[in-house]
């Protein structure tokens, strides 16, 4: 795996799943390479701020996700090459969180 901050557009709104020890949110974005094509990024979340997060979050919303990354290689049916990403997201940055500013003690 390999650290990643990725960048891109929700394609359905994220969703809850109960796990076996805990829940987990899953999400899926498409995001633009360096040639201008777009990679379907799957996310899963585990700690409680990415979660929450992602689920404040709906289809078609900008989103900013850091974490572990696994590139994905894949036949479609076509017989083409396709590439996509897995990502187990640890952070999560929206517009929303971009335009909340510190808060400044007065001297």
């Amino acid at each position: 795996m390999i650290e990643a901050l990725v960048s891109g557009k929700l394609l359905a709104k994220p969703n809850q799943k109960a796990g076996k020890n805990s829940p987990f949110v899953l999400a899926r974005l498409t995001a633009s390479s360096h040639t201008d094509d777009s990679i379907t990024v799957s996310v899963i979340a585990f700690s409680d701020e990415a979660q929450a997060s992602l689920l404040a979050m709906d289809k078609g919303d900008q989103v900013t996700l850091s974490g572990k990354a696994s590139p994905k290689l894949w036949t479609n049916q076509k017989g083409e090459q396709q590439t996509s990403l897995d990502l187990v997201a640890n952070k999560v940055l929206t517009v929303h969180h971009a335009s909340d500013k510190p808060k400044t003690e007065a001297a």
